[in-house]
């Protein structure tokens, strides 16, 4: 664990509001860029802030590990995709791939973020362009790497 969100206090209620509000902010930008489209992408990227945002200095909320984790799942999520599309009918066993191929990914890069899963699962399901696919990933970083120069503010909130 990183002390560099770690400080002797504990987090106070203004670090608890702060911080919700802080998600909703992140993810008022990411439904903006994406609109109504690429819903289940917009909500995968609400546990990304949620994930840091509650927990600044664990491993999952860094900046590493959320944006390769969800490069894992465009990836796993594109290929789910194609695979569907070749074999028409049998839509949920590549769905299933999709998150498959992106725990296996992000476990053995050792770069889990858990709600990269949801981003596989999403772009499996609604198919994805490839600039979609870098505004995920844009996201990502933007959300993660926006706790630099909040460190003075953010706390574990459990």
């Amino acid at each position: 664990m990183s002390d560099e969100f770690e400080s002797a206090a504990s987090p106070t209620w203004r670090n608890f509001v702060g911080q919700s509000l802080l998600a909703g902010v992140a993810i008022f930008f990411v439904f903006t860029l994406f609109g109504s489209e690429n819903l289940v992408i917009v909500a995968s990227l609400g546990s990304t802030a949620f994930v840091v945002f509650s927990m600044p200095s664990r491993v999952v909320a860094s900046l590493k590990n959320a944006v390769c984790g969800h490069m894992w799942g465009v990836v796993a999520g594109i290929v789910s995709y194609w695979l569907a599309s070749l074999f028409p009918g049998s839509d949920t066993p590549f769905f299933a791939l999709s998150v498959s191929v992106a725990f296996l990914g992000m476990v053995l890069t050792d770069t889990d973020h858990p709600p990269a899963a949801g981003t596989a699962l999403g772009v499996a399901i609604s198919g994805i362009d490839w600039l979609n696919a870098c505004e995920v990933i844009a996201a990502a970083a933007l959300i993660s790497g926006s706790k630099g120069p909040l460190r003075w503010f953010l706390r574990d909130l459990r």
